[in-house]
């Protein structure tokens, strides 16, 4: 039964873990240690480029009032032909920080 149990929770983490980095070009899975110039090297131009600013607040642990700043996201838009998927790529500070799979093309 504890077998049964660890290989499920094993399944799962690798599961989720593939689902997080599972965008590869080039033979590549991508990581956050990547920046922009080396996925436009590795998948070439992305089909569309988007970008929205993401509020951050910052507590001081009651220290002073709470900081709030604002970050810029990129979003560069894949698809994958394989299986006709859209790819988000987000970028934070010019790095890769996220990889979603969007919605499977018709």
């Amino acid at each position: 039964m504890k077998l049964i149990l660890l290989m499920c929770l094993f399944c799962f983490f690798f599961l989720s873990l593939d689902a997080q980095a599972g965008f590869r070009c080039k033979g590549k899975i991508l990581s956050s240690s990547y920046s922009k110039l080396d996925v436009k090297n590795y998948c070439g131009e992305p089909l569309l480029v988007d970008r929205y600013n993401k509020i951050i607040q910052r507590d001081n642990a009651g220290e002073g009032p709470v900081e709030k700043s604002c970050e810029t996201v990129d979003q560069w838009y894949y698809n994958y032909d394989l299986d006709k998927s859209t790819y988000v790529i987000e970028f934070e500070r010019g790095f890769l920080v996220r990889v979603k799979k969007g919605q499977v093309a018709p």
